[in-house]
């Protein structure tokens, strides 16, 4: 699909969206701090949307949050409220049909959630018909699914919705009810600027293992691979995918260096997905791909942590430093020749000034939470997209980084608290 954007300078602005705890009954609070912090007071369900002010909203590209993230109840009150805000960024959700434990729709509360979102979208835009069509298709479930929202130029809801093609281990159970049902259905946003000066940006929506090369039930390929093995089932299939956001609930592994600092390492497979990405044969229209990834700082309180929420880019990091209260790991290999092949950098490595670095990976650090804090925001530019890079230049990468924190104010509102960082 395509969707017409007001994108006014080329640093890709995203923020990603690190709640502490997977607790459902807190998502709805931490999703409208973050939106009130781009773009003033929003509508909450019960109000009048009569606005007679409508505040400026910051502008920002795309938001990223975890998967399984929002109900479908508060899903449909943000569609309505959204047209109110002026926002035009994209924000990139999870979806679950209620605060209850499984984050599954069965086929009747998937067809609940698509007739709602159908009354409040212009049906002249089309953004769901491809979804409607496959899920009239469907047998059985349940499904995972995930959304992305927007306001066009002309005020226009803009609306897709996605469902999980590669189901994770934590996803198969011996309930029918509880085993998610692999769907294949290939999903792709092309944002089309306004302001011709600037050029198009392909967004791939993904939940979680979508981003790993596994197997699947039908015998498909991944949506990743499928995208490019599999162009001629996409109409005008864009020449390249400029930003894959990941909507993730997945467990990080604790590690040590030698040197006995602790640190969260990458799960091997989604290291593995970001160097496949940027270098398979299979992987063309990815090759200059950012990942941007929202995930969970605890999954299942005091026994399984996640975290790790960030980005992805195929370019050597920037000159400058970054930012305390994030974490990197390179992929290259030492300057002074000790090592002969290119690996991932760990913490006593060092790699920011002691590495020749292909790519990197930039994230909220895991080790050091803010223990007030509902949820943790890491906001930041990414300078000029990879395609948009010139070869004869040394790239920027990702700037203007700032962490935010989601507080409860004197009245019991949770809001952003801008955070006060320095070079690390």
């Amino acid at each position: 699909m395509k969707w017409p954007v007001r994108r006014t300078s080329l640093p890709f602005r995203a923020r990603v969206v690190e709640p502490s705890l997977l607790e459902p009954t807190e998502h709805e609070a931490i999703l409208y701090a973050v939106l009130r912090d781009l773009v003033g007071d929003i509508p909450q369900p019960l109000d009048r949307f009569d606005c007679t002010t409508i505040p400026r909203a910051r502008e920002f590209d795309l938001v990223t949050f975890p998967e399984a993230f929002t109900t479908t109840q508060t899903l449909l009150d943000l569609a309505k409220a959204l047209a109110t805000t002026g926002v035009h960024g994209c924000l990139h959700m999870g979806l679950r049909p209620d605060t209850t434990k499984s984050h599954l729709f069965s086929l009747p509360q998937l067809q609940e959630l698509l007739v709602g979102l159908q009354e409040i979208a212009n049906p002249e835009l089309g953004d769901l018909k491809e979804f409607s069509e496959w899920l009239a298709r469907q047998q059985t479930g349940p499904f995972n699914v995930g959304c992305v929202l927007s306001v066009d130029p002309d005020g226009n809801l803009r609306v897709c919705l996605h469902p999980k093609i590669v189901r994770s281990k934590f996803e198969a159970d011996g309930l029918p009810t509880q085993h998610m049902v692999e769907a294949d259905l290939l999903t792709l946003i092309t944002l089309v600027p306004v302001r011709k000066e600037f050029g198009t940006v392909t967004l791939q929506p993904l939940i979680c293992s979508d981003a790993l090369n596994l197997e699947t039930d039908r015998r498909v390929v991944p949506p990743i691979i499928a995208v490019n093995r599999h162009a001629d089932c996409i109409p005008e299939p864009p020449n390249h995918v400029d930003i894959v956001s990941v909507a993730t609930c997945t467990p990080q592994p604790g590690a040590q260096t030698a040197k006995h600092v602790a640190y969260r390492a990458w799960h091997s497979q989604f290291l593995e997905a970001f160097k496949a990405a940027a270098e398979s044969p299979d992987c063309g229209r990815h090759h200059f791909s950012v990942f941007i990834l929202a995930n969970y700082a605890e999954i299942d309180k005091g026994r399984t942590q996640g975290g790790l929420s960030g980005a992805f880019l195929p370019i050597p990091p920037g000159p400058h430093q970054f930012i305390s209260g994030v974490t990197t790991s390179c992929w290259g290999k030492p300057k002074n020749h000790s090592r002969p092949n290119n690996g991932w950098s760990i913490p006593d490595d060092d790699a920011l000034a002691c590495w020749s670095n292909r790519a990197f990976i930039v994230c909220l650090e895991p080790t050091n939470p803010d223990l007030a804090a509902m949820a943790r925001v890491m906001d930041f530019d990414v300078d000029r997209l990879p395609r948009e890079c010139s070869l004869w230049r040394k790239a920027a990468g990702v700037t203007s980084m700032q962490i935010h924190v989601c507080v409860f104010d004197e009245s019991n509102t949770m809001h952003l608290q801008h955070e006060t960082m320095t070079d690390a």
